[in-house]
């Protein structure tokens, strides 16, 4: 009779299939097509740990180091014991009582508050621990990813308007933050240390995709991300220059990084509760598409708000962009009543645009004539 199990040799990863037959004195071990690769004798063999009913039994041996042999049946342990040469004791199956049960239901039940209902109230705090170079690094993934090897629009006069228009808001934002450099890179993220929580002064990276989503959006470490759609949609450039302040206010808050805290809760509890925790694994490697979908919350969009307002006021460009721009989508929904993935990820509502209508203050256009006809043709 031969049992089906696994083998690893302790020195590499390696898991290979074998099948597992009880002899007089010993195991013989055999691999693929039937070939006899092992014998492991019962003096020196024992359990690695528990027999428990449902597992596998895990076998080492005094001779073999650190290779492990698992057998699939517990059929192995009748078979050893009858041989008389080694006496094992085939643990019993755990049954549950209704003590265990209890226990068991309120650990999982106090998982699931503690992902549910804290992981989002604590996403703010635990941003700060985080430190920035890795977080950096972690938008620079996203980032990448979403790009699917397109390169960022670079077109000279194009870029030069861009920086532009983004460097006024940074130098609005305060001293602490720059604007980082606006080229496109062939590699991919960079590897960035782990350093500080906070560097003395953070880079703000504004670049835009050749995409015809009207769309735009934040990435962890000061990544912002225009798409080409937006900036064709936008009939001025107070309305693009409205957008992208209002998505630099949240990289400077770190909202994106908080969003992905309160959305790595939630994929891990749906992990929890179907069995699966490789969820989690999968949210990350999305991280982008992840992002594009999320919704801020109301406090969170307020905040960007104010902030993205003030930054506008203080660089002096007339703050009624944003509004004009939400206001035409709005009216372009289509025949479903679909609205742009912009409008739909940072919905307007009446109390939005009437608080924002009383903070704006500039006067000022954005960009020049020429300059946001080059910003118009930064894909070009």
């Amino acid at each position: 009779m031969r049992l089906n199990g696994h083998f690893m040799d302790g020195e590499t990863s390696r898991r290979q299939p074998v099948e597992v037959m009880p002899a007089a004195g010993a195991l013989l071990i055999y691999g693929a097509d039937r070939v006899l690769v092992g014998t492991w004798s019962y003096q020196g063999l024992k359990l690695v740990d528990e027999a428990l009913a449902g597992q596998p039994v895990r076998f080492r041996h005094d001779e073999m180091g650190e290779a492990l042999l698992a057998v699939d049946s517990h059929e192995i342990l009748e078979h050893i014991e009858r041989s008389g040469d080694v006496g094992f004791r085939k643990a019993s199956a755990i049954r549950p009582t209704r003590a265990m049960l209890l226990f068991s239901v309120s650990l999982l039940m106090g998982l699931i508050f503690l992902i549910w209902w804290g992981v989002p109230r604590l996403a703010a705090p635990l941003v700060r621990l985080i430190p920035f170079a890795w977080e950096k690094e972690l938008g620079e993934s996203v980032v990448h990813s979403l790009r699917e090897g397109r390169a960022f629009c670079a077109n000279r006069e194009g870029a030069a308007a861009l920086a532009e228009m983004a460097g006024k808001l940074i130098a609005a934002a305060g001293p602490q933050y720059t604007a980082a450099g606006q080229q496109d890179t062939a590699a991919g993220p960079q590897n960035t240390a782990a350093g500080a929580q906070r560097p003395t002064t953070v880079p703000l990276t504004v670049r835009v995709i050749p995409e015809k989503t009207v769309n735009a959006f934040a990435a962890p470490g000061g990544q912002v991300v225009l798409f080409s759609g937006l900036i064709e949609k936008a009939e001025s450039p107070e309305e693009v220059a409205g957008v992208m302040a209002h998505e630099i206010a949240h990289a400077i808050e770190r909202h994106p990084m908080q969003s992905m805290l309160r959305a790595a809760g939630v994929f891990l509890l749906v992990g929890l509760l179907v069995g699966d925790t490789s969820t989690l694994g999968t949210f990350a490697s999305e991280g982008a598409k992840v992002l594009l979908v999320l919704s801020y919350s109301r406090d969170t969009e307020r905040e960007a708000d104010r902030i993205g307002m003030e930054l506008l006021n203080k660089a002096g460009i007339r703050g009624d962009g944003l509004l004009d721009f939400f206001a035409r989508l709005q009216g372009e929904r289509g025949e479903e009543g679909r609205l742009p993935v912009l409008f739909a990820s940072h919905p307007m509502h009446a109390e939005r645009v009437e608080r924002l209508k009383l903070l704006a203050t500039g006067t000022q256009a954005a960009l020049s004539q020429k300059q946001w006809q080059a910003l118009r043709d930064i894909c070009r």
